[in-house]
């Protein structure tokens, strides 16, 4: 049981870490922090800025979801060890 509960930990901790590195490639993802837009004659416009910012925020919600999904597994983990602690103590 000792080496079960010590491959969950390993387990977790390399969860946690994946999940802390997605979370920081998340946070440096560029963003436009201007938003110029074009307007037409016709009423119709666009902007590029609007539209990489999109994008980013479409690459930082991937990145947040797996990091979530490590770090849930992470806690399920952690969650399990106690479980074995309570069983069959530390």
């Amino acid at each position: 049981m000792q080496a079960t509960k010590l491959a969950l930990e390993a387990i977790c901790a390399l969860a946690a870490i994946v999940a802390a590195i997605l979370w920081f490639a998340s946070s440096r993802v560029p963003t436009p922090t201007e938003f110029p837009i074009e307007v037409y004659a016709d009423g119709g416009g666009k902007s590029e800025a609007l539209r990489k910012l999109g994008i980013a925020v479409a690459k930082q919600s991937r990145l947040s979801k797996w990091a979530a999904i490590f770090a849930a597994i992470a806690a399920l983990l952690q969650a399990g060890i106690a479980i074995i602690d309570l069983i069959c103590g530390p």
